[in-house]
């Protein structure tokens, strides 16, 4: 077998942080988010309203959508990275995330719903379809990132009575752990009621690290008095070129299943703007005289071709 193609050696690169911030109400969550405004200006998509008691001209100051949309969410943050790639420095900002969350799961149970009124199964494809869009696009931007997230009350239950045990987990769906590279729980003091709040009076505890065990300026456990989105940034990974995920491969396992003769192949040749005579002696040098068996190795090659020549244009 040939060495893929994208096989390189690994990239020291530049990367957006991308923060988590969960805790229960009053801890500082967008206190936190506010202060990336000392760093840059943010961009901000507040599903809760809480934006509203902060100037807006503070420091780089911020801009606003008022939504519990996640399409609101992608347009603001293809916006933010706009802004990132001429040069602009700003920070994307979510606050919260489970607001969002709950507007999904209002649409899975509109779309269709059991008879309990809970969702059914195949209703959430199409109500996640946008939270896995928002992930991808998370997952490869350079621009810094963070998003607030409410906390879950931990309850148990002993002889019929329910009992509460304060807040232990982001009350979200499961697949945001996995799009951000550090998640913070907030804290604060309890104080008496009256009792003026200060800077001293919060922190955070890191409970999700990314990068090696050793050396690592975050590791789980770290505390961070009085945090600030700029204390928080020491994950960033610093170097000076961009990783680009690759994408996916549906469109071409779609290709690969549907395209069953060499006029198919021609077909998509053609849509991919190549020179078809071109193409198909390439595939005949690289790959021998066509046969049918030997489709989704073409295919695939057509495919490299594309990529190569829109990398070159």
């Amino acid at each position: 077998m040939n060495k893929p193609a994208k096989l390189g050696q690994p990239l020291q690169y530049a990367r957006g942080a991308k923060i988590g911030v969960y805790g229960q109400f009053g801890t500082g969550k967008t206190e936190l988010v506010m202060s990336a405004t000392k760093i840059a200006h943010l961009l901000l998509l507040d599903a809760e309203g809480r934006s509203q008691y902060y100037k807006p001209e503070a420091d780089h100051g911020f801009e606003a959508i008022y939504s519990k949309s996640v399409q609101d969410a992608i347009d603001l943050l293809a916006y933010a990275e706009q802004l990132h790639a001429s040069g602009t420095p700003v920070v994307f900002g979510l606050d919260g995330w489970s607001s969002l969350w709950f507007e999904q799961q209002e649409v899975a149970e509109r779309i269709g719903s059991t008879g309990r009124g809970t969702a059914k199964y195949s209703s959430w494809g199409p109500a996640k379809k946008p939270i896995k869009q928002l992930y991808a696009m998370l997952f490869n931007t350079t621009v810094d990132c963070i998003i607030t997230i409410r906390a879950k009350p931990k309850y148990s239950q002993e002889g019929g009575k329910v009992t509460k045990h304060g807040y232990d987990a982001p009350d979200t769906e499961r697949g945001l752990g996995y799009a951000v590279d550090l998640v913070v729980e907030m804290s604060k003091q309890d104080l008496p009621p009256g009792t003026p709040m200060k800077p001293e009076h919060f922190w955070c505890t890191v409970v999700k690290t990314s990068g090696p065990k050793e050396d690592n300026p975050l590791p789980i456990g770290t505390v961070i008095k009085d945090p600030s989105f700029g204390k928080l940034l020491g994950l960033r990974q610093v170097g000076s070129e961009t990783l680009k995920i690759a994408g996916g491969d549906v469109e071409l396992q779609v290709l690969e299943a549907t395209i069953t003769s060499s006029k198919q192949l021609s077909d998509l040749i053609v849509r991919f703007g190549l020179d078809e005579d071109g193409v198909f002696a390439h595939l005949k040098e690289k790959l021998g005289a066509y046969q049918n068996s030997k489709l989704p190795d073409y295919i695939r090659e057509v495919f490299v071709l594309r990529d190569a020549a829109e990398a070159s244009a």
